[in-house]
């Protein structure tokens, strides 16, 4: 037969067992409870990291489709500027070509001649015209303009002039020459490209 210290022993050893098995228990509910919790914790921080990186692919996909649309822009640019470029130089020298034809140059003389006469007042006018302009042809001009009711307008050559006349009277200019032909740069710019679209949708 056990004696009383045996039972009480036995007892305490129970007792003991059963607290070890109820904290056991215990800190297996907790580490239960702390793993999914950090388990949650672990898929929030996944999911953040994901919409983070996933932001940060889309704003660099779009700055880089930006970048490539603002290059591919700009280049289109610098193709119009240099189609300009070299249209308003061809130009220039068609311009020369009509003046130097007889002709054509005629024609010239005389629509400047006729939006003189709409738009310069009346009274003695000037004459500014290239200096290798022939006399015979200026002075069959100068004729012309004193037909029309006007004194003998003044004459100035100049060397730097190399086609077309400037008409001038109290300040105002009717300007038939190159430069002033050419001086409305953003009108020319824009028939020129309206030519050259015409020109590309025809071709």
């Amino acid at each position: 037969m056990k004696t009383v210290l045996e039972e009480m022993l036995a007892e305490i050893e129970q007792k003991r067992c059963s607290e070890q098995t109820r904290i056991l228990s215990h800190a297996r509910e907790e580490a239960a409870v702390l793993i999914a919790a950090a388990h949650r914790q672990a898929r929030g921080r996944m999911r953040e990291f994901v919409a983070r990186e996933r932001r940060l692919l889309e704003a660099a996909m779009k700055s880089a489709q930006t970048r490539e649309e603002t290059e591919r822009r700009n280049h289109a640019m610098s193709v119009v500027r240099r189609t300009l470029e070299q249209a308003r130089v061809l130009l220039e020298a068609a311009l020369r070509e009509r003046w130097n034809d007889p002709d054509s140059r005629g024609e010239w003389i005389g629509k400047l001649l006729e939006r003189a006469l709409e738009f310069l007042p009346a009274g003695e006018w000037e004459m500014v015209h290239p200096a290798r302009w022939e006399a015979s042809e200026r002075d069959a001009f100068l004729l012309r303009i004193q037909a029309a009711g006007l004194p003998a307008p003044r004459v100035r050559p100049e060397e730097g002039l190399v086609a077309g006349l400037r008409l001038g009277c109290q300040g105002a200019w009717v300007d038939g020459s190159i430069p002033g032909l050419t001086a409305n740069r953003s009108a020319i710019d824009a028939a020129l490209l309206a030519l050259l679209q015409r020109q590309g949708a025809s071709s």
